[in-house]
Parts: C-alpha cells; sequence; structure tokens
C-alpha cells in the first residue's frame, strides 16, 4: 500500500542556455501558494549539456525545490506538446501529484490540455492567483 502527500506538486520548467527560464520561476513562485510547507518537484526535458546546466540552476533556484526530475532525450529538445504530455501523463502517475503547473507560455498552453486529457481531469488554465491549494483565480 502507498502513501500519498495530500498536496504534492510538480512543476514543468522550460529552460534555455542552461538556465530555467523567468516564466518557469514565476510557475515556481505559484507553487508555492499550492505546496505551502511541502516540497515542489520540476520536470525538465531536453539533451546534451544545457540541460544538466538548467537542472543544477532548478534545483538552487528556490529552497522548495525537493527534486528536479530530468527527461534527457532528443525527442524532448523541442517543445512539441505531444512527446510532453505523454512524459507528464507518466511522470504524475508515478510520482502522485495532486498538481502540475506550467508557465502560461506557448508551451504550457498547449502541453497542459493535452496532458489532462490523457489524465481523464479538467486542466485550471489562466490563473492569475492562487488563493489556497484548491482556489484559483482565473
Amino acid at each position: 500500500r502507498t502513501l500519498r502527500r495530500l498536496v504534492s506538486t510538480l512543476v514543468v520548467a522550460e529552460h534555455e542556455g542552461g538556465l530555467v527560464k523567468p516564466s518557469s520561476l514565476s510557475a515556481l513562485v505559484a507553487a508555492e501558494a499550492i505546496a505551502k510547507e511541502n516540497k515542489v518537484s520540476l520536470l525538465l526535458g531536453g539533451s546534451g549539456p544545457a540541460l544538466h546546466k538548467a537542472a543544477e540552476h532548478a534545483a538552487a533556484s528556490h529552497p522548495l525545490v525537493n527534486e528536479v526530475l530530468v527527461a534527457d532525450s532528443d525527442v524532448f529538445a523541442h517543445p512539441l506538446a505531444e512527446p510532453w504530455a505523454e512524459l507528464l501523463r507518466s511522470v504524475q502517475q508515478k510520482g502522485g501529484y495532486s498538481h502540475v503547473i506550467a508557465s502560461s507560455t506557448s508551451f504550457g498552453k498547449n502541453l497542459l490540455p493535452r496532458a489532462a486529457a490523457l489524465l481523464d481531469v479538467s486542466p485550471v488554465t489562466d490563473v492569475t492567483a492562487i488563493s489556497e491549494p484548491r482556489v484559483f483565480v482565473r
């Protein structure tokens, strides 16, 4: 039998040039409103040295970050929603995350609805504020 955390958050982070993008750092700050004292996991994908440098940057970017999950494959080097949605489905199911957050970029807006469909859940999009773990302002 597996015990699950009550609130667990996964942030899908984008990176460029070995650094996590500012929009993803903003998503991490939003995750803090949900996670409270719980830790947050970050998911990074891509390939090559820039990915691993970004993973190091992500791990040091915020004290709330508990783990950085890295998907090192050329498949994830481009922001195509279809392979990323499959990855996100797999990671969410294995990790049992209660919340998945991505920044409101074209990548995030393409990814979350596809992943939500695979997981048979409804995405909450265009959130401007998080009042409580299950209360969102749009």
